[in-house]
């Protein structure tokens, strides 16, 4: 019997407990938003660059080009250096051209990610120093928010 037959097979008044799955990897879910994120900065269109987004100080323009500054502080962040040598926003991405300045950042997040030694490694974000599973949480939960902003 392997461990969720035994939680659903428990009686309710003799609760047990269950370890938590030890193949947790909070990568497949930062991959996951990586994906998405890029697939939503691809359906953005010219007429929507000055549109506002939930995120109020972001239109869609500004949301786009700091999106993709994420998308390169997360490869930075996961090898070790300095966080605040990306900048917030690609300034430098012209109009309708982050969906391609995308492509090589989510490519670089893969890469860098790859290493499953990199979950127990202490890495530097910008509000602290955590480990690197809770810092592809912290970026999961960034893209995901900014991502439903610009959808």
């Amino acid at each position: 019997m392997n461990k969720t037959e035994q939680l659903i097979e428990t009686p309710s008044d003799s609760i047990r407990t269950v370890d938590a799955p030890s193949s947790f990897d909070p990568r497949i879910d930062l991959a996951a938003a990586v994906e998405l994120a890029g697939r939503t900065l691809a359906a953005v269109r010219p007429e929507q660059y000055d549109a506002p987004t939930p995120c109020e100080e972001f239109d869609v323009r500004r949301l786009s080009s700091h999106l993709v500054a994420v998308v390169r502080r997360i490869s930075v962040i996961g090898r070790g250096e300095d966080p605040f040598s990306v900048p917030s926003f690609a300034d430098e991405i012209a109009d309708g051209a982050w969906a391609a300045a995308w492509v090589p950042g989510a490519r670089e997040v893969a890469e860098v990610w790859a290493d499953p030694g990199i979950l127990g490694r202490q890495l530097r974000l910008p509000m602290g120093v955590l480990p690197g599973a809770a810092a592809a949480a912290v970026y999961t939960h960034e893209l995901t928010v900014h991502t439903w902003d610009l959808a």
